[in-house]
């Protein structure tokens, strides 16, 4: 292969293969470059260290003999049906087109021929030469990848596949990059490639680019301020932040650290502009202004500060909307201003026809593309005073956001750069007017228009939400209207389109992305939302909801709902004056109408539509004449004849919703508080309407039956429950609670009742029962649960339902000689007092279920004095114990027994109609109830199937065959599970903070199926539910955040006090019993035997001692339980694999801490099944995984070592990504398993306990 490295030939018409082989064999390639031919002869393959690894696509390296070049030749086998040929030929036309990008060049492409080829001059990746390269070289690679990325995504160019093979160097040593890449594998080019993904990997790139810097003697030039930014970079976790903020924290970096000085910016001309507040400007109200910066606020700034338009005087005649930024303090104008070009004149390609508009920030002109005559509307860049960093970035990152949106209702971005100094974006030109002055002649909208209108300028903004991006300054003249009409606009005949994303921004913005000063607001002070005026709350699409909400008012209308020539009076009209009804200023607009613009125009974001997204769906809604499907949940029987009965009771609470939710859901202690008996249920299997449960009760003297129908519930929003009747006074009964939150704060409760009676003694029954007795037991129930919350800080054990009990003095001289015998046998005084007081003052109905770690809570101890001072008072005959057997479909006590030998390896759940397996690590709980000598408790039922037996569902939902249902959600990230009637009908739907809709589909029939369910963003979110299913289905979202607050078999079972006070409480000796997966940590103490040489044997044993207690106390306080010490390993288990790292990382910690660090350890984590027997009077645990853990211990002479199933859980490489050491890879023998992958941490590492 030669080594001569000539220039790049940048045109070639065409190129042939050669008739006959070359001298090695292999064919040659042809092509005409104009002048002479390139001949490709020794072809020979790619060597994989310059970028030859693709599977899918042949990559060979030939010269050409008449040049002695060497080229890169990629063979692409992709069929014709695959859209990668349009695709990759706007890559190619993208690579021309964007400016300032350092692209690789094409020397010759034959896409048509079979196969289609790519011919680019022989190049080396970054992969090859990154371990040549000295510090300096790093930092000005880097700065030269994070500028060319940045560059090509402001022009819409996007990578997908950005790596170090993709990043080359030359033979003139300048860096370009393949943009080609994620064409040359099936897998690279079924990534969508998007800004995020670019940023993301590009960010990735430099990390492992400048990590061998932070270390180098020769980073010292950096600087002590700026090598600690970058020690900051490259180790902060960005999981949670969006992918661009980070690459733009890199590229301020990156600008800070440049050794050259930054040119003097431009200067316009003289201009003298005073944009009035009341004429909708767009501006910047400086609150609180600040001078001084952190360091980090150094790295985050730019220096060379901001734009300022600044008002002199109020003015109160209207002019032009100006975008810009006002100071609400007047200020002199900066009159040192350079002109822009003019018409006539060029920027870049684009010849400036005739000027548009103007504003605080730029001009507008209508100009021609003269490479092919396409009419552009072109921004240039106003640079104003002497500061212009800030509008810089301001305007490339309206040119990003514009690349990389695709919506047709969008202006299009065309094109992006600088041209001698001036900062320009090309975009659509748009043929027609805008919005503002649509409305100025046409006067008041029909509603249908105007909700047309809207539903459209949400559209445009549906994928920007998406990809979490606000865009902040919607108004009507940021909507243009596009016409097939010369003259004129008539409804319906238009299309518009969405502009002016200038000061758009990401909904995770930092401050490396935010390009306002600190106390600064951007936005159109007639249309902000009131988090914007605040300038504290975090900026979400809710903000758009609401600017689209005053454009509609103002459609419907003729005007805004607030106006004022004081930007401060306006904001406080904003932020804390309700609207005008729209109904009084247009007669004609319906309520359903009047009620959504109310919902748009919340001041809480949290009560509007989430997003534009759910915002359509609303909108269409309307306009198809429908309702909210779930505001008619629970379904009325579609058999009832009468006269209904109905009552409505509003109370306006103190509390917020959320607070009262637990207990206004919790029908199980409401009902026992208002007097109602205990019911008594079964169940039925029913081939239609699958599970059926079926109570009844006395009520008013007469016997009652009915079948209760699934509970359906938002969680912190509405509950609803409807019974049938068989026999009693009624045919049916339905209770509905609502909690909506006032603006003033606290909430207003909501809970009506209705009832179908079946005679005239069913309307008696009703007024009386329901109607005096139920009001007024209401009444008195929600005002306790207020007053208790309010007082929940100063009385954590004020009961929230019922007063408490007297107790004899019999049973008070019983508790305190109780008390007596805790406090002797070791109990704290105080946690043993509150434990007694507890149980004497407590309820009936929760005496029933004492969950220790649930009370510590409540009390505010910690949990493992309470759970000891539980097992302690039950030997003192205080309590009793109990194991409950939980379902994890429900998560509620399928069966109890006293005994742990009585359970067996499966448990029937009956609510559910499923068997599910007894797992002792998770489904079998140790609660307590009161001893009966003390008090009396309450076992009895007065309602199932509710809120509050299952916490963990946000919303459970029954749907009649074939019908669709939406609503909206709040959630937070994490993961959670769309579950349907039966074992094993769900999907897995995650949750993130990062950009993603905010909407999901569910079929019933997909539940189960092993189908995906599509990422959605966190906040609130529309499910969308259809039951293509022949029968009834409920339909449940759960969180799946395991519950911390239960004490399970295997945790109890191995606590000394337990073992001490419970010999008897063991397994049936007969069998064992088959767990859940666990993960297992062995510790084994691999210095022992020096020990004992070094020091003796007492003192090597007193040290050993110490090592096992700090395992011990370190495992329990990371949620886990040892199982057994053998010799000197230790052997824990946990059901978290991120806990169990956890605890490991800490272990090491702690004896770093208390001076034991010569100790050697060895830890192993495996994860797996086990088989739980008793043995010796105690649980013990075995099995291949238990071998496996305690081999691989041994196996390595010290550090941490993590199987292939503990490593890839997400929670344990999060944590690994926390760490500043890399493991090494090995293979390790364990029994059952050869040539095991482990990843071995080789020493501790620095680490802070996540206990």
């Amino acid at each position: 292969m030669s080594t001569a490295q000539p220039a790049l030939i940048n045109s070639v018409s065409s190129f042939t293969l050669s008739a006959g082989p070359s001298s090695n064999g292999t064919p040659s390639v042809a092509a005409d470059s104009g002048s002479a031919d390139i001949v490709l002869s020794n072809w020979e393959p790619l060597p994989t260290e310059l970028g030859g690894r693709d599977a899918d696509c042949n990559a060979f390296v030939a010269v050409d003999l008449s040049t002695t070049r060497n080229y890169e030749i990629r063979i692409l086998p992709w069929p014709d049906t695959h859209d990668w040929k349009r695709n990759l030929q706007n890559q190619l036309r993208l690579t021309r087109l964007v400016a300032g990008v350092s692209a690789r060049q094409v020397a010759v492409w034959r896409l048509e021929e079979s196969p289609p080829k790519l011919i680019c001059e022989l190049a080396e990746p970054l992969a090859s030469f990154d371990a040549t390269l000295t510090p300096e070289a790093r930092i000005d690679l880097g700065a030269s990848i994070v500028v060319a990325v940045e560059q090509a995504l402001m022009g819409g160019l996007f990578h997908g596949a950005i790596s170090p093979f993709s990043i080359l160097r030359d033979h003139e040593g300048s860096i370009c990059i393949d943009f080609f890449a994620r064409f040359y594998s099936a897998e690279s080019y079924a990534v969508p490639a998007t800004a995020q993904a670019d940023a993301r990997a590009t960010v990735s790139v430099i990390r492992q680019l400048l990590r061998p810097v932070i270390d180098d003697p020769a980073a010292a030039k950096l600087g002590g301020q700026r090598r600690g930014q970058l020690r900051r970079l490259l180790n902060s976790v960005d999981q949670d932040e969006d992918p661009l903020d980070t690459f733009d924290r890199w590229s301020q970096w990156f600008a800070a650290s440049a050794r050259v000085e930054p040119a003097e910016p431009q200067r316009l001309g003289d201009r003298n502009e005073t944009p009035s507040v009341q004429d909708d400007v767009t501006c910047e109200v400086a609150i609180n202004p600040i001078s001084h910066h952190s360091d980090e606020d150094e790295l985050l700034s730019d220096a060379t500060g901001e734009v300022q338009v600044v008002i002199g005087q109020a003015p109160s005649v209207a002019s032009d909307e100006k975008t810009g930024e006002i100071a609400i303090n007047p200020a002199a104008v900066n009159h040192n201003i350079k002109p822009l070009p003019g018409i006539g004149e060029r920027v870049a390609r684009y010849r400036l026809d005739a000027l548009l508009g103007e504003g605080g920030m730029g001009l507008v002109y209508r100009a021609t593309d003269t490479t092919n005559e396409t009419v552009v509307a072109i921004k240039l860049l106003r640079p104003t005073g002497n500061d212009i960093a800030q509008a810089v970035r301001r305007f490339k990152k309206e040119a990003r956001l514009l690349a990389g949106l695709n919506n047709p209702y969008v202006t299009r971005l065309f094109d992006s750069g600088v041209d001698q100094g001036v900062h320009y974006i090309a975009i659509e030109y748009v043929d027609g007017t805008d919005l503002k002055r649509w409305m100025a002649s046409l006067g008041t909208m029909t509603e249908e228009l105007a909700l047309r209108l809207a539903a459209d300028i949400a559209r445009g903004l549906v994928e920007a939400h998406d990809l979490g991006i606000v865009h902040r300054d919607i108004k009507p003249e940021n909507v243009l209207l596009q016409s097939d009409l010369e003259d004129t606009l008539e409804p319906g005949r238009f299309q518009i389109k969405l502009t002016d994303f200038g000061i758009a921004r990401a909904m995770q913005q930092t401050a490396s992305m935010e390009v306002t000063r600190a106390g600064s607001l951007l936005g159109t002070p007639t249309y902000m939302a009131p988090e914007q005026f605040k300038g504290t709350d975090r900026i979400s699409p809710a903000a758009d909801v609401y600017s689209i909400g005053i454009t509609l008012y103002a459609m419907l209308s003729g005007e805004p709902p607030f106006q004022s020539n004081d930007p401060m009076n306006l904001a406080a009209k904003h932020c804390f004056d309700a609207p005008p009804d729209i109904r009084k200023r247009n007669h004609s607009v319906s309520d359903s109408t009047a009620t959504l613009l109310g919902r748009m125009l919340a001041k809480s974001p949290g009560e509007r539509p989430g997003d534009a997204g759910q915002l359509v769906h609303e909108i269409e809604r309307l306009l198809r004449g429908q309702v909210s499907e779930f505001e008619q949940h629970p379904r009325l029987p579609s058999q009832s004849q009468g006269k209904l009965w109905e009552r409505v009771f509003r109370w306006d609470l103190q509390s917020q919703p959320s607070e009262l939710w637990p207990h206004v859901s919790n029908t199980d202690r409401l009902n026992r508080a208002a007097g109602l008996q205990a019911v008594e249920y079964r169940t039925e299997r029913d081939a239609e309407h699958g599970l059926r449960k079926f109570g009844n009760f006395r009520l008013a003297g007469l016997q009652i039956e009915w079948e209760e129908h699934p509970f359906e519930w938002i969680e912190g929003q509405r509950m609803g429950i409807l019974r049938e009747f068989q026999s009693g006074p009624f045919e049916w009964f339905l209770s509905l609670v609502e909690l909506t939150p006032l603006p003033e704060g606290g909430t207003r409760l909501t809970h009506t009742v209705r009832i179908l009676p079946r005679n005239a003694l069913g309307r008696m029954v009703a007024s009386i029962e329901a109607g005096w007795k139920g009001g007024r037991a209401l009444n008195r129930i929600y005002r306790r649960i207020d007053l208790a919350l309010q007082n929940e800080k100063h009385n954590p054990l004020f009961d929230p339902f019922e007063e408490p009990i007297s107790l004899s003095q019999a049973v008070k001289r019983r508790v305190e000689q109780r008390l007596d015998q805790m406090i002797q046998l070791g109990i704290g005084v105080e946690t043993a007092t509150r434990l007694v007081d507890y149980v004497c003052n407590a309820a009936a109905q929760d005496l029933a279920q004492i969950r220790p770690v649930a009370l510590a809570d409540r009390l505010g101890l910690p949990s493992e004095e309470i759970v000891d001072a539980c097992l302690v008072g039950t030997h003192c005959g205080l309590l009793q114990l109990r194991w409950d057997i939980l379902c994890p479909s429900c998560r509620a006590p399928a069966s109890a027994t006293g005994i742990l030998a009585e359970i067996e390896q499966h448990t029937h759940c009956e609510a559910c109609d499923a068997a599910f397996r007894s797992d002792i690590a998770s489904a079998i709980e140790l609660v307590f109830q009161a001893h009966p000598e003390i008090r009396k408790i309450d076992n009895g039922q007065y309602c199932i199937g509710g809120p509050e037996h299952s916490p963990h569902v946000v919303t459970q939902l029954r749907l009649q065959p074939g019908e669709r249902l939406e609503v909206n959600v709040e959630l937070t990230k994490g993961d959670y599970l769309v579950r349907r009637s039966g074992v094993g009908n769900s999907e897995m739907l995650q949750v993130q903070t990062r950009s993603a809709s905010s909407s999901v589909e569910v079929w019933s029939s997909q539940l189960g199926s092993g189908s995906a369910l599509p990422i959605v963003r966190s906040g609130s979110i529309t499910l969308i539910v259809y039951n293509d299913q022949a029968c009834h289905e409920v339909v449940r979202l759960e969180r799946t955040i395991r519950r911390s607050n239960v004490l399970t078999a295997a945790v109890a079972s191995a606590l000394p006090r337990f073992r001490e006070l419970f010999p008897n409480q063991v397994l049936d000796r007969s069998g064992a019993i088959t767990s859940d997966e666990l993960t297992l940590l062995a510790v084994r103490i691999g210095s022992g035997e020096e020990l004992y040489e070094q020091v003796g044997d007492a003192q090597a044993y007193a040290i050993i001692q110490r090592v096992m207690t700090a395992i011990e106390e370190t495992v329990v306080a990371h949620e886990g339980a040892t199982i057994k010490s053998l010799g000197e390993t230790v052997l824990a288990s946990f059901q978290d694999p991120g806990r169990a790292l956890s605890a490991a990382l800490a272990i090491e910690d702690r004896l770093q801490r208390e001076e034991l660090s010569d100790v050697a350890l060895a830890c192993g984590l495996h994860r797996g099944t086990l088989l739980v027997t008793t043995q010796n009077g105690r649980l013990d645990y075995f099995g291949t995984t238990a071998r496996q853990v305690l081999a691989l211990s041994q196996r390595v002479a010290q550090g941490i070592a993590l199987t292939d199933s503990v490593f890839t859980d997400p929670a344990v490489q999060t944590l690994v990504q926390s760490l500043d050491r890399q493991p090494q890879h090995q293979t390790v023998d364990l029994p059952g398993g050869k040539n095991r992958l482990i990843q071995l941490f080789m020493k501790p590492i620095p680490f802070q306990s996540h206990a």
